[in-house]
C-alpha cells in the first residue's frame, strides 16, 4: 500500500451507500515458514470506504447480526489523542500536523471531520454499506471569522461542526436488536459536555437506527461527580445490558445497568462503587466480571451476581496478578474451554509497555500464560507457555482482542514497532514484523504465531483492534491504521484445533492418511541442558522429518519512548511516540526466524545456541512430498 494523506470525504460520498465488491487476497506470512495463500482475505482496506477515507482509522467495535457484520470506526484517532493532550497541558505543543506514524493532522485540530461511522459487510456478493452516519453539532471553540449577531435572527452559521459521535466503541447484540456506544468530543471541548451526552444507538433490521433514551450525563467516578465522554465495553448479563461509562479518551469508567433500552423510558444505573476503575467486561461461570486498572496496585479482576443497585464485587485478582503496578489495567477479556482469559498491560509504571496473559478457572484460581515468574498468594507462577511479556515481543503493548473461534483462541496486539519505519538499523531490524500479531492456542498453553505482521499488511496497521468469530462465515479482524485508514480481514481457515487434537491424545497414528501437508505440532516443549536448548513434540501424522527455527533479540539503544503526560496517572496515547534519543538500558529486539537444524523424530538439542542467550524457537513438520506444516506453538527454554 503507498501512503495516502487524509482528507475530508465528499458530502455526496458521506450520503450514499458504498459498495465494495473487489475483495483483495493477502497472505499470511506466520513468523517463519510460509503458509497457504489465500487463507486470508482482505475484505475491506483504506478506511473501508471507496474512494479511500484514511479518517475511518480504527475498527473500533465490530458484531455479528442477523447475517452480516458490523464495523463502527473511529475518525483521526490519533490527531483527537493528540488535540486530547493539548486540552490538558495547553502550549506544549503536543498537537501537531506531523506527528510520527506516517499520518497528518489538520493544521486547525477543529477542521478535523470526526463523523463516526457503521459499516454493514454482507459476506455472501462481499458488499460494504455505509448505514450510519453521526450527525454534527456546533462546536463553541471554534467560531467562524467574520460572522457576527450569532444567535440573533435564526439560521446563521456561526460556528464550525463537530461531530456528535466520534467514534463507535461498542456493540452487542441483545433482545434481537443490535446496540451501538459511541464515544464524543466532550473531554477536550467540555462546553458541549452538558448537552451532548454519549450516545447510544438501536437497531432491529441493520438499517434504521435509534437514539437509546436518557443517556447518562454524568458518572461518579474516583474524582467525584464527572461529565459522561462515552462508552467502552458492553455485555448482556442475566438478561440485562450493561456498559462502561467513561469521562475519558483512556477509558476506565464506572459499570451502569441499562434497563428498558428499547424503551422511552431506558434507564442507566451506575453499579460500581465509585473507586473502581473498569476497562472491561465479561460475562463467564454464570457472573458478570470486571477488569480494572490502578496505577498504584496494579490491574484487577472482580465478580458479581449484580443483584440490585449496590451489587457485592468479589475480588478474583489483585495487585496485578502479584507483580504489583508494572501491569497496570486489564484491556481485554474472553472465555475459553471453562476458562476466564485476561490480557493486562503496562506503560506508565515501567521502562516500555509489557503486556501479559493470565487465565482464571471457576474456583478463581489463576494460570499466569505469558509474562514474568513471580511469587503470588496462589503460590509461584512461571508462564505455562514458557513465553514472556508481549508473547516475547516487547513491541506488543497492548492484547487488544481476544475472541474463540471454532475449537481455538486467539489473541490480537497492539504492535508499535511500525513508528520505526525509515529509522536506519532498527527500522530494518523490526521491518518483518511491522504490524499487528495475532497469537492463537489450542489449549491456553501451547502458543502459535498466526501471523506477526497483520498477515502481510503490516507497514501501517498497528492493532488487531476489533475480533469476531461467526462460525461458519469465518473470523474477522479489523485493524488500526492511522496512515491509511482501517483494514477488515476475513479468514476462513483458521488452523483447526480438532486434528491437532487428536494428534495430542493419541487417537491419530503416525501412519494416518493426512490430506495436504503435515499438522504442525502443537505442543513444542523447551527446556536448557549442558549441551544447549533442548525440544522435544509429539510427533504428528505424515510427517517425515522436521525443521526447528530460531529467533533471537539483538540489543539496542536506539529506541527512546517519549512518555506522554498522564491525567489522573492514566496515560491519555494508545500508542508511543519514538525519538531516536538514546534509553538505558538497550532494548532487546526479536530476530526472525532462522532455520538451526532438522530431525526425525521428536527431539532436538541445539548445540549450536550461545550460553547466556535468550531464543525462541518453533519446529515445522515436512511431509514426504517436501510439504510443510504452518509452524508450532513458539517456545523459550527454561531451566
Amino acid at each position: 500500500m503507498r501512503f495516502r494523506r487524509p482528507r475530508a470525504r465528499l458530502a455526496a460520498v458521506c450520503a450514499a451507500a458504498i459498495a465494495l465488491t473487489a475483495a483483495s487476497v493477502v497472505n499470511v506470512i506466520p513468523s517463519s515458514a510460509a503458509t497457504s495463500p489465500g487463507q486470508v482475505i482482505q475484505v475491506a482496506s483504506n478506511g473501508i470506504s471507496n474512494p479511500p477515507d484514511v479518517g475511518n482509522d480504527y475498527s473500533w467495535s465490530m458484531a455479528w447480526f442477523k447475517g452480516k457484520l458490523y464495523v463502527g470506526t473511529s475518525r483521526y484517532e490519533a490527531c483527537v489523542e493528540n488535540a486530547t493532550l493539548d486540552f490538558w497541558f495547553p502550549g506544549q505543543g503536543f498537537y501537531k500536523t506531523n506527528p510520527t506514524g506516517g499520518y497528518t493532522c489538520p493544521a486547525d485540530k477543529y477542521d478535523m471531520d470526526l463523523r463516526a461511522e457503521i459499516w454493514q459487510y454482507d459476506p455472501g456478493p462481499s458488499k460494504w454499506t455505509m448505514v450510519y452516519q453521526s450527525p454534527t453539532i456546533d462546536n463553541p471553540r471554534a467560531p467562524i471569522d467574520g460572522q457576527t449577531n450569532c444567535g440573533a435572527t435564526g439560521d446563521q452559521q456561526c460556528y464550525k461542526p463537530i461531530a456528535r459521535d466520534i467514534g463507535y466503541r461498542g456493540m452487542v447484540v441483545y433482545n434481537s436488536q443490535l446496540y451501538i456506544s459511541a464515544n464524543t468530543a466532550n473531554e477536550y471541548i467540555p462546553e458541549i459536555a452538558t448537552t451532548n451526552h454519549p450516545t447510544m444507538l438501536r437497531t432491529a433490521d441493520g438499517t434504521n437506527f435509534t437514539a437509546v433514551s436518557n443517556p447518562p450525563a454524568t458518572e461518579n467516578n474516583f474524582q467525584g461527580v464527572h461529565n459522561t465522554m462515552g462508552y467502552r465495553a458492553m455485555v448482556v448479563y442475566h438478561k440485562k445490558m450493561y456498559v462502561t461509562v467513561i469521562s475519558g479518551l483512556t477509558g476506565d469508567g464506572v459499570v451502569m445497568r441499562v434497563d428498558n433500552p428499547g424503551l422511552p423510558n431506558a434507564k442507566f444505573t451506575q453499579i460500581t462503587p465509585s473507586n473502581m476503575r473498569v476497562f472491561e467486561l465479561q460475562v463467564f461461570n454464570n457472573q458478570l466480571y470486571a477488569g480494572t486498572g490502578d496505577q498504584n496496585t496494579g490491574y484487577g479482576v472482580y465478580r458479581t451476581s449484580a443483584i440490585g443497585n449496590s451489587p457485592k464485587w468479589t475480588p478474583v485478582v489483585t495487585n496485578g496478578a502479584g507483580i504489583g503496578k508494572a501491569i497496570t489495567s486489564v484491556v481485554s477479556m474472553g472465555v475459553f474451554k471453562n476458562h476466564l482469559y485476561v490480557g493486562a498491560s503496562g506503560w506508565y509504571n515501567s521502562t516500555l509497555p509489557a503486556s501479559e496473559e493470565i487465565r482464571i478457572s471457576t474456583t478463581g484460581k489463576y494460570d499466569l500464560l505469558a509474562g514474568t515468574a513471580r511469587l503470588t498468594p496462589q503460590g509461584f507462577k512461571r508462564p505455562l507457555s514458557s513465553l514472556p511479556n508481549g508473547f516475547g515481543n516487547v513491541f506488543n503493548a497492548h492484547f487488544w482482542r481476544q475472541s474463540a473461534h471454532q475449537n481455538a483462541y486467539f489473541v490480537g496486539t497492539n504492535d508499535w514497532s511500525y513508528q520505526w519505519n525509515g529509522f536506519p538499523i532498527i527500522g530494518n531490524l523490526l521491518q518483518p514484523q511491522f504490524g499487528f500479531d495475532i497469537w492463537g492456542t489450542c489449549d491456553g498453553v501451547h502458543w502459535w504465531n498466526e501471523t506477526q505482521n497483520a498477515f502481510g499488511d503490516g507497514l501501517y496497521n498497528f492493532g488487531a483492534r476489533t475480533m469476531v468469530s461467526t462460525g461458519t462465515s469465518g473470523f474477522f479482524v479489523g485493524s488500526a491504521n492511522h496512515a491509511q485508514g482501517t483494514s477488515v480481514y476475513r479468514d476462513r481457515y483458521l488452523r483447526p484445533c480438532t486434528v491437532a487434537g487428536k494428534v495430542a491424545n493419541g487417537t491419530a497414528g503416525l501412519n494416518d492418511e493426512v490430506a495436504g501437508p503435515p499438522q504442525p505440532p502443537i505442543d513444542v516443549a523447551a527446556t536448557n541442558s549442558t549441551s544447549g536448548p533442548s525440544l522435544t513434540w509429539t510427533p504428528v501424522p505424515g510427517a517425515t522429518s522436521y525443521q526447528v527455527l530460531r529467533s533471537g533479540y539483538v540489543m539496542t539503544n536506539a529506541v527512546d519512548v517519549v512518555k506522554p503526560p498522564t491525567v489522573d496517572g492514566f496515560q491519555l496515547l494508545t500508542t508511543a511516540q519514538a525519538t531516536t534519543a538514546q534509553t538505558d538500558p538497550p532494548v532487546a529486539v526479536p530476530t526472525t526466524y532462522q532455520p538451526v537444524g532438522t530431525t526425525d523424530n521428536g527431539t532436538f538439542t541445539d548445540t549450536t545456541a550461545q550460553p547466556g542467550q535468550i531464543y525462541l524457537y518453533e519446529v515445522v513438520a515436512v511431509g514426504s512430498d517436501g510439504s510443510q506444516s504452518l509452524p508450532s506453538n513458539v517456545v523459550t527454554p527454561i531451566s
